[in-house]
C-alpha cells in the first residue's frame, strides 16, 4: 500500500470514528449534544484545511478558485454546529436555528453554486448562460414536484413562521439543485480516472439533501424536536467533503473547449422535466389543478427551457460557421503545401483528372527538381533548405501566368501545369531555369543551385490519363539528371526504357551496398624517379549478378542521383583502410598510403571529419596513411571560406588532400594557392596530349604551378613509356596509369609490392 493510500484509509477511519462519536454522544444529554456539535465543528475545520490544501495543489487558476470557494463554504457550514454547541453548552437551551445560522447556510449554498460555476469547464458566454439556464430548469422542476408533494402542505400549516419554513424549504431545494449540477459535471466533464473526488462530493450532497429533507418533514411538518435528526448525519456529510479534498491529486488542466460530446451532456439538462411532466399528469388526472406557486414554477420552467433552446440554436449556428471555416481550412491544407503556400500533388492530380483523358486543348506539364538540394540540407540545415524552397516558389511564380498551376510535389520537386498556353513550353521552361542563375542568399552565404526540368506535352485527343502524364514528366526530368543536370528535356517514349533500367540498377545498387557486393580495386601511385610504389588509389567496382561489370562512371552517377554517394564513400573508406591495415601487417611499409575519393557535396558535410576519424580508428591507422581526393569542381563553391574550413578540418587530422582531374575545371590561381592542399593530380587528357609541343608546355606550366603552391604532382593516365619518361624529365613527382599497373584486387597488392614496380 502506498503512502497516499495509507493516508486516505487513515482519514476514512478517523471520519467514521467522528461520525460514530457525533451520532452517539447526544444520548448523554445536553452535554453530549454539545460535544457532538463540537465533533462536527472539528470535522468541518479539517475539511476547510483540506480544501485549502487542494487549492494550493491545483494546477489551474479555475481549480484553485473552485477549491477556495469550497473551503469558504465549509467555513460557512461551521456556523451551524458552532451555534448548536453554544446553545447546548453555554446557553443550556435546546438548539434552534438562528438568523446567523440561516444566513450562514444560505452563504454555504451561494459559495457552492459559485464553486460549481467555477469548476465547470464550459468556455464562452453562451456556454455559461446555458449552464445557468440548466440550473434554473432543474430548480423549477424540483420545486414543482416538491411543492405538490409536501412543500405546499408545510407552507399552509406554517402560519406565522412562514419565513422560518421558507428557509427550510430553500435548504431542500438548494440541495437538490446543487446535487443535479454536480452529477451533470461529474458525468460530462470529468474523465473516469478523475471522478473519485467529485463522486465523494456527490455523496456528501446526497447526505445533506436527505438530512435536510428529513429535517423539513419531521421538524417543520410533524413538529418533532430539532434533535430528531442525528448529528452524525451532518458529520458524515461534511466529512465526505473533506475526503473529496483529500483524494484530489492536483495538476489538472481544464479543457479549452466546451464539453458537449456525450448523450448525457446533450439530454441531461432536460431529465428533470420528465418526472415533473409525469407528476403534473397524475395531478391533472386526480382532478387537482396547480395553484399559484406551482403555476409560477411552470412558467419559470417553460421560459427557461425556451431561452435555453434559443441559446443552443445560437451555439449550433456558431458551431456550423466554425465547422464551415474549418472545412475551408482543411480543404486548403489538403490541396496546398504548408511551407511554400503553393498547391500540392493532390491539387495537381485533381486538375489533371478533370482535363484528362482527351483534353479540350493542348496542355503542358513541367516537372522541376533541384540539383544537389540534399547537400544544402545536410550541410546548412533544414532551415536553410526551407528558405531555398520558398525562394524557388516565388521565383517560379514570378515567370508564370496567374492562371498557371504551380505546385510543390514534395521534397525539392515542383511542377507547373500550363493550360491554353500559346507560347513555346520549352522556352518557358528555360526561363524557369534562368531564375536559378541568381545565387540563393542563406545567412550571408551565396549558394548556387541548378535544376533539372522535364516537360511533357498533351495534345487534344491524347488518351493518356493523369497518372501516365505525371509519370512521363517524371521520366523526362530524370533523363536530365542522367545527362548531367541543369537542363530541360522534352519527353519522348524512348526514355521509358532508359528510366526503367536505371531504376532497376538503383535498386540493385542498394542491395549491393547492403550485402557488401561492391568491392575495391587498387591502382598504384609510383614515384616518378625510382618507380617505387608509395600508395594506392582505391577505386569502387561493381559486378552485377546479371549484367556483369558496371562501368564506374555509370553506377557512381546513379548513386549520386539516388543520394547513395555517402554510403559508397563510407564503404570505400572502411574497405580501403582495412585492406591497408592487412598489407602493413603482412610486411608492407607502414608509410604506405591509400587514396579515397570524396564527392564535392560531401566535402562540406559537418560529419565527414568524424567519419574519417572513426574509419581510421577501426583500422588502427594514423591520418598520415590516408589521402582524401576531391575534384577541382569542389573548389568552385560560392563560399570559398566554407571550402577552406572543410579542408582545414580534414588536414587537422593529419590527412593529406589531393585535387583530382586538375585542369578540367575553372579554379582560379588565387583559390588554388589559398587552399594549400598537398597534391595536385594532372588529368589524363593533358597526359594524353603530351606528345605535342602545346601539351608539353601545358604540363610544364601545371608542374610549375603546383611547385609554386607547395604541392606535389601526380600524373594520371600514363599509358606509354614516352609519357613516363617525359613526365620524369619535366619534374613530375608521381605517376599513375595502365603502363605501371591496371587496378588490381586487394589480394594482388602484396605481390605487386614485392615486384617493386
Amino acid at each position: 500500500m502506498t503512502r497516499v493510500s495509507r493516508t486516505v484509509v487513515a482519514a476514512a477511519c478517523a471520519m467514521l470514528f467522528a461520525v460514530l462519536a457525533a451520532g452517539l454522544l447526544p444520548a448523554a444529554g445536553a452535554l453530549g449534544s454539545g460535544l457532538s456539535s463540537l465533533v462536527t465543528l472539528a470535522v468541518a475545520g479539517v475539511a476547510t484545511v483540506l480544501c485549502a490544501r487542494a487549492a494550493r495543489r491545483a494546477g489551474h487558476r479555475r481549480s484553485r478558485a473552485s477549491w477556495s470557494l469550497q473551503g469558504a463554504a465549509c467555513v460557512a457550514w461551521s456556523f451551524g454546529p458552532a451555534s448548536w454547541a453554544w446553545q447546548d453548552l453555554v446557553e443550556q437551551a435546546p438548539p434552534m436555528p438562528s438568523p446567523l445560522v440561516v444566513g450562514a447556510r444560505m452563504t454555504f449554498f451561494a459559495l457552492l453554486f459559485a464553486a460549481v460555476w467555477t469548476t465547470s469547464r464550459a468556455v464562452g458566454v453562451r456556454a455559461r448562460l446555458r449552464m445557468a439556464l440548466d440550473g434554473v430548469v432543474a430548480a423549477a422542476a424540483v420545486f414543482i414536484v416538491a411543492w405538490g408533494t409536501f412543500f405546499e402542505e408545510i407552507w399552509l400549516q406554517a402560519g406565522q413562521d412562514r419565513l422560518y419554513v421558507a428557509c427550510g424549504l430553500c435548504y431542500v431545494l438548494g440541495d437538490m439543485v446543487l446535487l443535479i449540477f454536480w452529477i451533470v459535471l461529474v458525468l460530462t466533464e470529468f474523465p473516469a480516472g478523475e471522478r473519485r473526488g467529485p463522486l465523494l462530493m456527490v455523496a456528501s450532497l446526497v447526505t445533506v439533501m436527505l438530512a435536510d429533507t428529513a429535517f423539513t418533514y419531521l421538524v417543520l411538518h410533524e413538529g418533532r424536536p430539532f434533535g430528531a435528526i442525528n448529528p452524525g448525519v451532518w458529520t458524515l456529510a461534511i466529512g465526505l467533503y473533506g475526503m473529496a479534498a483529500l483524494v484530489y491529486r492536483g495538476g489538472d488542466t481544464p479543457r479549452r473547449e466546451p464539453v458537449a460530446g456525450s448523450r448525457f451532456a446533450i439530454y441531461g439538462p432536460y431529465l428533470p422535466i420528465v418526472p415533473t411532466a409525469i407528476f403534473c399528469g397524475f395531478q391533472i388526472a386526480a382532478g387537482r389543478t396547480p395553484d399559484g406557486a406551482a403555476n409560477m414554477g411552470l412558467i419559470v420552467l417553460f421560459a427557461a427551457v425556451l431561452v435555453r433552446q434559443v441559446v443552443v440554436l445560437g451555439e449550433n449556428r456558431l458551431l456550423l460557421r466554425r465547422l464551415a471555416g474549418s472545412e475551408s481550412v482543411l480543404r486548403y491544407k489538403a490541396t496546398h503545401d504548408s511551407l511554400t503556400g503553393l498547391g500540392n500533388r493532390a491539387k495537381l492530380t485533381a486538375r489533371l483528372r478533370e482535363l484528362l483523358p482527351a483534353p479540350p486543348a493542348r496542355i503542358s506539364l513541367i516537372f522541376l527538381d533541384l540539383d544537389d538540394f540534399k547537400e544544402v540540407n545536410d550541410s546548412l540545415g533544414h532551415v536553410a533548405g526551407d528558405t531555398v524552397l520558398t525562394t524557388v516558389g516565388r521565383r517560379l511564380t514570378g515567370v508564370l501566368r496567374r492562371t498557371d498551376t504551380v505546385v510543390r510535389l514534395g521534397g525539392d520537386e515542383f511542377a507547373v501545369l500550363l493550360e491554353d498556353f500559346d507560347g513555346d513550353p520549352r522556352a518557358l521552361a528555360r526561363r524557369m531555369l534562368e531564375t536559378f542563375q541568381e545565387p540563393f542568399e542563406l545567412d550571408g552565404r551565396r549558394i548556387a543551385l541548378g535544376a533539372s526540368i522535364g516537360l511533357v506535352e498533351v495534345a487534344a485527343g491524347d488518351l493518356r490519363d493523369a497518372m501516365e502524364v505525371l509519370r512521363d514528366a517524371d521520366v523526362a526530368m530524370y533523363a536530365v539528371k542522367r545527362a548531367g543536370k541543369n537542363n530541360v528535356q522534352l519527353f519522348n517514349p524512348g526514355m521509358h526504357h532508359t528510366t526503367s533500367e536505371e531504376l532497376e540498377l538503383r535498386a540493385d545498387l542498394v542491395t549491393a551496398l547492403d550485402t557488401g557486393a561492391l568491392h575495391a580495386a587498387y591502382q598504384p601511385i609510383c614515384h616518378a624517379a625510382t618507380g617505387e610504389i608509395r600508395g594506392f588509389e582505391a577505386l569502387a567496382r561493381w559486378t552485377h549478378p546479371v549484367r556483369g561489370p558496371i562501368r564506374p562512371d555509370r553506377f557512381i552517377a546513379i548513386a549520386e542521383r539516388a543520394h547513395l554517394s555517402r554510403r559508397i564513400t563510407s564503404f570505400m573508406l572502411d574497405r580501403a583502410l582495412s585492406d591497408l591495415r592487412s598489407w602493413i601487417d603482412a610486411g608492407a611499409s607502414p608509410a604506405l598510403k591509400v587514396t579515397v575519393n570524396i564527392g564535392a557535396a560531401e566535402l562540406g558535410d559537418p560529419s565527414l571529419p568524424g567519419r574519417l576519424v572513426d574509419a581510421l580508428a577501426r583500422a588502427n591507422l594514423a591520418g598520415e596513411n590516408l589521402v582524401v581526393e576531391i575534384t577541382e569542381t569542389a573548389l568552385m563553391d560560392d563560399d570559398p571560406d566554407h571550402v577552406l574550413a572543410a579542408i582545414r578540418r580534414i588536414q587537422s587530422l593529419g590527412i593529406d588532400l589531393a585535387i583530382d582531374d586538375f585542369g578540367t575545371g575553372y579554379s582560379s590561381l588565387a583559390r588554388l594557392s589559398r587552399f594549400n592542399v598537398e597534391a595536385l593530380k594532372i588529368d589524363k587528357l593533358f597526359v594524353g596530349d603530351l606528345g605535342t609541343p602545346r601539351g608539353r608546355d601545358m604540363i610544364t606550366a601545371l608542374i610549375a604551378l603546383a611547385r609554386s603552391c607547395g604541392m606535389v604532382t601526380v600524373a594520371e593516365g600514363v599509358e606509354e613509356p614516352f609519357q613516363r619518361d617525359a613526365l620524369r624529365d619535366l619534374g613530375c613527382d608521381f605517376l599513375q596509369g595502365y603502363l605501371l599497373s591496371r587496378p588490381v584486387p586487394a589480394a594482388d597488392v602484396l605481390p605487386l609490392l614485392a615486384a617493386k614496380v
